[in-house]
């Protein structure tokens, strides 16, 4: 894989700080997170298809913050 400078320096550093055992460790973990972006993003779209044939209903707001903050901190 060739890295950009400083992307190739974060690497090292976060390696070398204990981050990440190894180089491949941060690489996977950045893959699997670009795969989770694209699967947010795939669920985004459909709510916005979904929006768009006006296929929605009023929600809470309150709700919805505590459902992001459950998300975020990893109980969904």
């Amino acid at each position: 894989i060739d890295l950009s400078q400083p992307n190739e320096q974060f690497l090292d550093s976060a390696v070398a700080a204990g981050v990440f055992p190894t180089r491949s460790d941060a690489i996977n973990e950045a893959v699997d997170m670009l795969r989770k972006r694209e699967a947010l993003r795939a669920e985004i779209k459909i709510g916005i298809d979904q929006l768009d044939r006006g296929e929605s209903e009023p929600h809470n707001m309150e709700d919805i913050k505590e459902e992001i903050r459950r998300r975020l901190n990893g109980k969904e």
